[in-house]
């Protein structure tokens, strides 16, 4: 980009090296007779263009570079994967060869130490029980038991007995103690009951995970559980408890403000506004100053019939043509111009509660029910256009992953990937232990789900397996999502929001 010509209003021209790092207002280094405003020089169509050209000329030939590595790659796949692991196999080698030398000259030193400690104690017994037989005197109580035969005094009597059993007691005990120290070494025990040797603690170990995510901050604020997500910026999201929800700053890890307004489900329309429900009513509030701008729905009966949804809301979603989509308990899905609060149109046909809603490909919306199914409408005319059935249980969560797949979460404790077009369902993954409540993708071909049994698992899609499981959460995990630079978040009934990081 640095040699791209600049050209400036003086009719000199530079290159874009020369202004790239000044600060916008400078003085014209060309004719110094001027003040330039570096932003609007670039704007100049000229000039836009002619950096438009080069930044496509550069991803061109990243592209080409990219292009050229993947086909050496489709010849020989095994021998490229093959080859990013040498490093680490190597590594692995040597580290087996100084684990294995130092292993044992622990091992030995340690042995060695033992076995000297015993010898020590064994010799210092023998030296002790040397030097006892050495001065040992011989018992002898035949002076006693002569005076026993020929004294005819009772008390004299009993007192030469109480003395010989003193004497007696005495040399007992030493002999006792003698004994103990000579046996002392069937005592002895090697102390490794219950031991486990750790090798990973000795030998080292090793992260193969594609998805090791670590706990970056666990939010504290909310006094019920988290019902919602979403996410305001690039570091900004907004959650949602029942008698409020708060902004948080997920960089710096704290709350920025506090909203004291009874909220359910919530959905980001634009930087200055969104959208918050609770039972059946929905409201437009500002989020730069608080204020409540419009309501939506509530039981409010007009001219022109019943406005609104009659029963809980359980999903709001901002769609591509800029209306707000919501479905609810009363088994309908609804359209709204959130500008005017106008319901531009109500989509019927489920025969239980809507409890999830997705923007599908070609100007079309996908719902989820509470009646197993899974319906794909047209959002022009409100047609239903397909209905999927395979589900045994309510549908709580959809995600499309790309324009002819899709990913759905129920309460039958599985997730179901279904192909658009044919309406057949390509896999079932299981795993969870309790209903699904939500899911995420991370990248092409992998997906994230969250569950009421508290596990955050990662799947991957092609393989239809469990790549990972982390217990997140204490309790029932209700609400995920996946941010723009790829940090997950996930909110829980134990009242805390997660931010999860991506190991490096």
């Amino acid at each position: 980009m640095d040699d791209v010509i600049i050209s400036l209003p003086c009719g000199f021209d530079t290159t874009f090296k020369n202004l790239k790092n000044c600060e916008n207002l400078i003085r014209c280094m060309m004719c110094g007779n001027e003040d330039l405003n570096i932003e609007d020089i670039l704007s100049r169509p000229g000039n836009r263009l002619r950096l438009k050209e080069k930044k496509l000329e550069i991803e061109n030939e990243n592209f080409k570079k990219l292009r050229n590595e993947l086909d050496l790659v489709k010849k020989d796949a095994q021998f490229y994967v093959r080859q990013s692991f040498e490093r680490i196999f190597n590594d692995l080698d040597i580290r087996r060869e100084i684990v294995k030398k130092d292993f044992e000259n622990m091992l030995y030193d340690y042995y060695n130490e033992l076995r000297n400690n015993i010898l020590n104690q064994n010799n210092k017994i023998v030296k002790h029980l040397e030097k006892y037989f050495a001065e040992m005197k011989e018992f002898d109580n035949k002076e006693i038991i002569k005076k026993l035969a020929t004294s005819e005094d009772c008390e004299e009597k009993e007192n030469l007995i109480e003395s010989e059993l003193k004497i007696i007691s005495e040399i007992k005990d030493d002999i006792k103690e003698i004994m103990f120290k000579t046996e002392f070494g069937k005592s002895l025990k090697l102390f490794n009951e219950n031991f486990q040797f750790q090798m990973k603690n000795f030998f080292g170990e090793i992260d193969c995970e594609l998805f090791n995510y670590k706990e970056k901050f666990a939010f504290l604020g909310h006094s019920n559980e988290i019902c919602c997500l979403d996410q305001d910026d690039e570091n900004i999201i907004l959650t949602g408890s029942f008698n409020s929800f708060k902004l948080w700053d997920i960089k710096e890890g704290k709350c920025l403000k506090t909203f004291n307004i009874r909220c359910s489900r919530l959905c980001m329309l634009t930087d200055d506004l969104f959208a918050v429900s609770f039972l059946s009513e929905l409201k437009i509030w500002n989020i730069k100053n608080g204020e409540f701008v419009r309501k939506l729905s509530s039981y409010i009966i007009t001219k022109s019939g019943l406005h609104g949804h009659t029963a809980r809301i359980y999903c709001l979603k901002l769609l591509s043509n800029g209306q707000l989509a919501s479905c609810s308990k009363d088994k309908t899905i609804k359209f709204w111009n959130y500008k005017t609060g106008k319901c531009l149109q109500t989509l019927t046909g489920h025969t239980e509660f809507v409890c999830c809603i997705e923007e599908g490909p070609n100007n079309t919306i996908i719902s989820g029910s509470g009646d197993m199914t899974i319906k794909i409408w047209n959002i022009e005319n409100g047609e239903n256009l397909k209905t999927f059935k395979g589900h045994e249980s309510s549908i709580f969560c959809l995600k499309l992953l790309n324009s002819n797949m899709l990913a759905s979460g129920s309460a039958d404790k599985t997730i179901r990937i279904w192909n658009l077009e044919t309406g057949e369902c390509l896999n079932t993954l299981e795993g969870h232990t309790h209903w699904i409540y939500k899911l995420g993708l991370i990248k092409r071909g992998h997906l994230v789900s969250i569950s009421e049994d508290g596990t955050m698992r990662f799947w991957d899609l092609d393989l239809g397996e469990c790549l990972k499981i982390i217990k997140a959460h204490n309790n029932d995990i209700k609400c995920l999502l996946v941010t723009k630079n790829g940090e997950i978040i996930t909110g829980s009934d134990d009242s805390t929001i997660k931010v999860w990081i991506k190991n490096p």
